[in-house]
């Protein structure tokens, strides 16, 4: 704590230094706690799988093929899962799911004798693995998948054992590029008749997740997959790619069209009415976020320890009816408390706001505000490093002292981490502040000092949760 000390009164002084010692102790061990609460929170989850996706009520097992269970093997490049039975896994279908990245394995005529639903993964690229058990004649097991779109794998079955190696292309981040090939861009189109639609993306980190956005004479229609498409009245019509990657950048490419009743309509009647690319795009992107939320607000409460080493060094020498005080301001450690909006405008990418009070003792209101960018390192899904710098804006009030500070203008820079488990986030960060106060002396007393400012920069060490809109 930063306390007011008068070097006349020592018994205020060693009753001041004696709460310092209580209360630090507590500062410390809050920040510890929250700190361990972060780590419990985000350690690996075990017990029943309860995905409301394939969520079914329970029938009667009577699959002939028994699934033994699951063994997993991390190498340098990927990791590979064999699924293992007592008989050929000949029949199983697999397919792709979204928000989250999920992959699902139906085996057919089987039914599951492992210990566990829910499999704790130590791979980088799969989160957890489920299993249902509750669908007749079929075992299900879902592959959660690190990343915003997935990773990419491949499959292999031999007798008794599907094999399923997932890996990620090691190369340099760079956003997609999507391309629509097919048909050209102004192209005249038969109402009725279909259509090809096919894209192409260089670029980017597989694997993609794409998106086929119809738009135009009152009607909008989306898919998911490329092939033909039939334009059942005469319009003008925009066409968008839209193209995400795992690591969240977005891109997208479209074209206008024609639809007309007679082949011997003219092109040039593309010039009249049409739709606005912008618009369709803008519309298109938006539906995308609402389905891979890349931009979001959160909300975050910090707390911590902040200490600034250089506050003792200003001295304040009164002179009045009672002779002469000496007023410094000793200590110089102080409790924080933030709140912390934030907007995420990219996937490495946030702006901060931070309205944070120094907590130093009942004479002392420190008040701070700081606005910045964060940048965060994509590595882990659940666990990001990150650095951030921000100006700031602070106010000193001292009722013990005679005269006022003038609100000051500063900087700060930090780093930390945060990991993600659903809406919430968990933090700890480092920063340092620099910010100094000027000091105005009253009018109507005699007053010394030794600076004409108290400089208050200092670091902090924070923890911090969040929830996320």
């Amino acid at each position: 704590m930063i306390l007011f000390g008068l070097h006349q009164e020592k018994a205020q002084e060693k009753l001041l230094h004696t709460a310092i010692f209580r209360i630090k102790p507590f500062l410390t061990s809050s920040c510890l706690a929250a700190f361990i609460v972060s780590v419990l929170f985000l350690h690996p989850a075990t017990g029943l799988c309860n995905d409301e996706v394939f969520a079914l009520q329970d029938e009667k097992f009577t699959g002939s093929t028994i699934i033994t269970g699951l063994t997993q093997k991390n190498t340098e490049d990927g990791t590979t899962i064999k699924i293992n039975a007592d008989s050929n896994l000949k029949d199983y279908k697999t397919f792709d799911l979204f928000n989250p990245p999920r992959l699902v394995v139906d085996v057919f005529d089987s039914r599951f004798q492992g210990k566990e639903d829910l499999y704790k993964s130590t791979s980088d690229l799969i989160k957890k693995v489920c299993v249902e058990r509750t669908h007749q004649d079929k075992t299900r097991l879902v592959f959660y998948l690190a990343g915003v779109t997935g990773v990419l794998y491949t499959f292999d079955q031999r007798d008794n054992t599907i094999i399923i190696d997932f890996y990620q292309e090691k190369q340099p981040d760079s956003p997609p590029v999507p391309k629509i090939e097919s048909p050209g861009a102004h192209t005249v189109i038969h109402a009725g008749r279909p259509e090809l639609f096919s894209g192409s993306v260089t670029g980017g980190n597989r694997p993609f997740f794409s998106q086929w956005v119809f738009s135009g004479n009152q009607m909008r229609y989306i898919r998911y997959e490329q092939g033909p498409f039939t334009f059942n009245a005469a319009g003008t019509y925009e066409v968008a790619y839209l193209v995400t990657d795992r690591d969240g950048d977005m891109a997208s490419d479209s074209i206008t069209l024609l639809v007309v009743d007679d082949p011997s309509a003219d092109p040039g009647a593309l010039s009249e009415k049409p739709e606005t690319r912008k618009s369709a795009v803008k519309s298109a992107k938006e539906h995308i976020k609402a389905i891979w939320p890349d931009n979001f607000i959160g909300v975050s409460l910090n707390a911590g320890s902040f200490v600034a080493g250089n506050t003792e060094d200003f001295v304040l020498i009164t002179t009045g009816d009672h002779g002469q005080e000496t007023l410094t301001l000793t200590g110089r450690n102080s409790s924080v408390l933030a709140i912390n909006p934030s907007l995420k405008v990219a996937s490495c990418l946030r702006l901060d706001l931070f309205l944070g009070q120094f907590f130093v003792n009942k004479d002392t209101d420190l008040f701070f505000l700081s606005s910045g960018p964060r940048f965060i390192f994509l590595t882990k899904q659940w666990m990001k490093p990150y650095v951030r710098c921000a100006a700031v804006y602070g106010r000193l009030d001292c009722t013990k002292m005679p005269g006022k500070f003038k609100n000051s203008y500063g900087w700060e820079y930090g780093y930390g981490i945060i990991a993600s488990r659903s809406s919430l986030e968990f933090g700890v960060e480092f920063f340092y502040r620099d910010i100094s106060f000027d000091y105005e002396a009253p009018l109507t007393l005699t007053v010394d000092t030794n600076h004409d400012y108290i400089d208050f920069s200092g670091y902090s060490v924070c923890a911090s949760i969040a929830y996320r809109f």
